[in-house]
């Protein structure tokens, strides 16, 4: 097998590999966590510097579960809790989740399972609050402003047009 194969095989399957360098396999599995975390926030990074933001907004015009997460954080960052948790009430679920996902091969099974569907739950609770009770300044219901509804509209006028 190639070097170029071999390397690319090791990117497909998360291990990293250093050459010379061994690593059990509980420090590759932590590692492989944190590059997930870490390109995960790479690449909502990228979007939010390029103008999309939410990639499910941009796509749908419709704000995910997530919506004012961001914001609710930078507030954090500037002690303003109050402001956070008007962006999004559940921002203090985030450290919690975070260190669920990097400890979960050592929590109960069952607990982490309740856990996470607990917490699904709240989000959903609170999603579905917030699209029907909330003041549509953050989380918003506007599927005209969807790139894929603009796509449409531009393929769909074209012929129609």
């Amino acid at each position: 097998m190639s070097t170029k194969k071999k390397k690319f095989d090791i990117i497909l399957t998360g291990y990293f590999c250093v050459e010379g360098i061994r690593m059990d396999s509980e420090k590759k599995k932590i590692l492989n966590d944190l590059l997930f975390i870490f390109i995960i926030s790479f690449v909502y990074g990228f979007f939010c510097i390029i103008g999309i933001g939410c990639p499910i907004k941009f796509l749908t015009g419709i704000s995910c579960g997530g919506c004012g997460m961001t914001r609710a954080w930078i507030s954090v960052l500037k002690f303003d809790f109050l402001s956070a948790f008007e962006y999004h009430p559940l921002f203090w679920t985030i450290p919690f989740i975070i260190s669920c996902f990097l400890l979960r091969r050592k929590i109960n099974r069952y607990l982490l399972k309740t856990l996470t569907v607990l917490t699904i739950i709240l989000f959903i609770c609170v999603y579905l609050y917030r699209m029907f009770c909330g003041s549509g300044d953050i989380v918003v219901f506007r599927p005209q402003d969807g790139f894929a509804v603009k796509i449409l509209n531009l393929i769909l006028g074209g012929f129609w047009g």
